[in-house]
């Protein structure tokens, strides 16, 4: 551009493309630019755009309740048998039912009960917790026996002589009574002739 006077006015160095022009012939960009008007680069219209706050929270939260017991494979076991007289040394403690006898160590059904029949102690147990408990069978002849913890807690049912380790949980309106069922003789199987004997029990912590 070559240099001309124009009354009031005056040159200036564009800073898009280094032109030099009149005054009043380029545009003050929206950000600060001296610019031709060939080449003006009008504000984004989503520059004047504004979010909203989105508030993401739950109006009510309610929580999962944490269960009172859990059954898996995991899990301390205490070292605190909470069974007394679990080696049968004594007629002691342990109720006995129909055809239960204690004597000599051990703690024997023979058979002469027509139905089930329990050998337990009450108040030695938390109800809704589970404890790990070991027993052993000893001439073993008929029937079942399985190990119950509560009214609800059933192990497995046991038909031969063996020590069994089984986790069971304390469940039922007998939540604290530990427990040794037989079968009786009116129930469909034979009645259980056998022993039992180190009957332990102990809690189990997660």
């Amino acid at each position: 551009m070559k240099n001309y006077h124009a009354p009031g006015d005056w040159n200036v160095i564009t800073d898009c493309c280094g032109m030099k022009r009149k005054f009043s012939q380029v545009i003050r960009q929206w950000d600060g630019l001296i610019v031709c008007p060939e080449h003006h680069d009008p504000r984004h219209p989503l520059d004047f755009v504004k979010a909203t706050h989105d508030d993401q929270r739950v109006p009510i939260a309610r929580p999962e309740s944490p269960p009172l017991y859990r059954i898996n494979l995991d899990g301390t076991v205490d070292t605190t048998n909470v069974i007394s007289n679990g080696t049968f040394a004594s007629d002691t403690i342990w109720a006995k039912g129909t055809g239960w006898t204690i004597s000599l160590g051990v703690a024997s059904c023979d058979g002469t009960q027509s139905d089930s029949s329990e050998l337990f102690q009450n108040d030695v147990l938390n109800a809704g917790l589970i404890y790990q408990v070991t027993f052993t069978i000893s001439g073993y002849t008929a029937g079942w026996l399985y190990a119950r913890c509560g009214s609800s807690g059933y192990g497995t049912k046991r038909t031969a002589n063996g020590t069994y380790v089984e986790r069971i949980a304390s469940i039922g309106i007998q939540g604290s009574r530990m427990c040794f069922e037989a079968s009786g003789s009116t129930q469909g199987d034979t009645a259980f002739i056998g022993s039992i004997d180190n009957v332990t029990a102990y809690l189990v912590t997660y």
